[in-house]
């Protein structure tokens, strides 16, 4: 089918280029959920980074590529993870990670919109086999549009749009110790303190007789 064929053919001629390992740096940028980095660019929602690793996100959009059939061309969208290095957003698909877009492109309606899509974020790091950095340390964006490989930039017919910057972390997998768990040691050793006293005293009490 021509969504997973296009699909496929990102994911293919990302992987094979090997694409461009970033040297990205910490960004003092902070992110405003639905704000534009592109002013140009359709309508982009998505909410406030940053986001959890693994995690799905919504994402809403208006004003790309409308519907015209199940044979159009360009009106099946895509989402991936791309660089945001020095304030910069990516200028070619290079600087994108193709494993991490939607693996089943959807289609916009009619108006040309989209509602509520869910996206799986993704941290990956050059030094995880990536060609990119996106982690809790270094920025990233969400390209959204028709074509990531033949038409990256966008056009008017196929217009394209960039999130606000975002960071990704890592889940909290260690598991607090709740009130109980912390009273029970201390309740037995109340108990085994107790009974060492009740011991001493009869002991002393016998001792006393004799």
């Amino acid at each position: 089918m021509q969504i997973r064929g296009r699909a496929k053919k990102f994911a293919t001629i990302a992987g094979a280029t090997g694409l461009v390992a970033a040297s990205a740096v910490l960004i003092p940028f902070i992110g405003v959920a639905g704000a534009l980095t592109n002013p140009a660019s359709p309508g982009l929602t998505t909410p406030a980074g940053p986001y959890t690793n693994g995690s799905k996100i919504s994402v809403s959009g208006a004003g790309f590529e409308a519907e015209q059939g199940p044979s159009a061309t360009g009106n099946t969208m895509t989402i991936v993870e791309c660089e945001y290095v020095n304030n910069t957003l990516p200028s070619d698909y290079t600087q994108c990670d193709g494993t991490t877009a939607n693996p089943n492109p959807f289609v916009t309606n009619a108006s040309g919109a989209f509602t509520n899509f869910q996206f799986t974020v993704t941290a990956v790091t050059t030094g995880g086999g990536s060609n990119i950095n996106c982690d809790a340390t270094h920025y990233c964006v969400l390209w959204v549009g028709a074509d990531p490989v033949g038409n990256f930039s966008g056009s008017s017919a196929s217009p394209i749009a960039f999130s606000t910057p975002f960071l990704i972390t890592q889940p909290n997998t260690s598991t607090p110790e709740s009130p109980a768990t912390i009273a029970l040691p201390v309740a037995a050793a109340g108990v085994i303190g107790g009974g060492a006293f009740l011991v001493f005293r009869r002991r002393r009490h016998h001792s006393a007789a004799a």
